[in-house]
């Protein structure tokens, strides 16, 4: 029965028609019944339910549901929907994310998301509605840690009070939607490590409210700049793409708050398969902007210079599986753009690739974390050191995407071992 989805509303004034009220909150009530079951319908023990414990609820008892009364009217409106760290003895939100979200018009705070705790993926798959932009009094969005994928869909312009969006460690593997920086209460953008591709648009430069702006380890290839209003209380962290010296320089000349960036990539990483004693010269392309090109080899703990002031660098005679990175440096101080040479002696490649189950692990070299990425479903991963240390394992986590934590541990070689449904999978991996 419908009535059961109804908020109950005390002290209801006459003179509002009952049949409207109704149909106001029925809505409400009906799209967050339709997202609860898309996302599980298991997680929450709350849900559904008008009364807990004997008291008469409706939805204002729902674990992660606020209910207020819309203004100048006696309407009670869904205001804010947030499931972060919500479960049922363990059993998180998994499924998909209903279109009927679109429904809940009254929204101004939407938090979907997983935690960096662990850290745990929000197990919601498929795309993200285009229903979602129909939430227009919506001010803060934050879909993190989640497995959705698709990208951003068109529409985001219709968020005129959007202020805050997050969508790191979401993989949107998309291009940034130059409306997104349009929106002219935007002040916080969190999008890093989604895997956005293509030119940041240059709206960007509209966008001077922001205080955060986060789009670190993504593959995003050009950067406007953005004069925010005020750089000494903005955090900026825009490392690890592929912007080059000139697109970085006006960043690294402004004083921020918070500002990370201390190496762009020139190209991914460069696999290179020969047998033990081969020679190999390997080839730094001309860099715009560079002054000096130095080479590195990566060692178990540490970088060792191994040329400097050199594009090219051989390798004599191939003994082991090694990794060298190239370093160019212009004239933007504590920076460098840099390329990573992979060269496999043993026929196992140590770059980033699919393997026969399908399992993705980026990227290779890592720094502060591993992500893993299956279409099985993987049920434990065990990290160890080169000298079979263990390093960091975890079981029963029964999902497809995973981030290992790892800025703690030292430079070196490790081994990760990912057990998935459809088998075991063995990688080297390289900090």
């Amino acid at each position: 029965m419908k009535s059961v989805f109804v908020l109950l509303l005390v002290g209801i004034l006459l003179i509002f028609p009952k049949q409207i009220i109704a149909q106001v909150l029925e809505s409400d009530s009906l799209a967050l019944v339709d997202f609860y079951k898309a996302s599980g319908g298991n997680w929450t023990q709350t849900w559904l339910k008008e009364t807990i414990d004997g008291a008469d609820v409706g939805i204002k008892g729902w674990e992660g549901v606020t209910v207020e009364r819309e203004e100048g009217s006696e309407f009670y409106r869904v205001t804010q929907l947030n499931i972060e760290g919500i479960n049922n003895n363990g059993v998180f939100p998994s499924g998909t994310l209903s279109p009927s979200i679109g429904n809940l018009s009254a929204l101004t705070l939407l938090y979907l998301n997983g935690s960096e705790k662990g850290p745990r993926m929000l197990d919601l798959t498929g795309t993200i509605p285009g229903e979602l932009w129909n939430l227009s009094s919506l001010k803060r969005l934050k879909m993190k840690y989640t497995s959705l994928t698709g990208g951003i869909p068109d529409g985001i312009e219709k968020m005129t009070n959007l202020e805050y969006v997050n969508f790191q460690m979401t993989n949107l593997d998309c291009e940034i939607p130059k409306e997104l920086f349009e929106l002219p209460k935007l002040t916080g953008v969190y999008m890093q490590q989604c895997n956005l591709k293509g030119a940041v648009p240059t709206t960007l430069t509209q966008a001077t409210k922001l205080f955060r702006f986060y789009i670190h380890e993504n593959k995003l290839t050009s950067l406007p700049f953005v004069d925010v209003v005020y750089p000494g209380n903005s955090k900026i962290s825009i490392e690890g793409n592929y912007f080059s010296f000139s697109d970085v320089a006006p960043y690294h000349a402004e004083t921020y708050l918070k500002f990370v960036d201390n190496y762009q990539y020139v190209q991914d990483t460069e696999n290179i398969d020969l047998k033990q004693g081969d020679q190999v010269t390997i080839q730094m392309d001309d860099v715009t902007g560079a002054k000096k090109y130095d080479w590195y080899k990566r060692t178990s703990s540490t970088e060792e210079i191994v040329a400097e002031n050199a594009k090219t660098y051989t390798v004599s005679s191939v003994l082991n599986t090694d990794t060298y990175v190239c370093k160019v440096q212009g004239d933007v101080q504590n920076f460098d753009v840099r390329a990573y040479f992979v060269i496999n002696s043993s026929g196992v490649a140590t770059g980033i690739q699919e393997v026969k189950n399908s399992v993705v692990i980026t990227p290779n070299p890592f720094d502060d974390y591993i992500r893993v990425k299956t279409d099985a479903e993987i049920s434990s991963m065990t990290l160890y050191s080169i000298t079979g240390d263990l390093v960091y394992n975890v079981r029963s986590i029964f999902v497809n995407q995973y981030e290992i934590p790892t800025s703690h541990i030292a430079k070196g070689l490790y081994m990760l071992k990912i057990e998935t449904s459809k088998g075991t999978v063995v990688k080297k991996l390289l900090k």
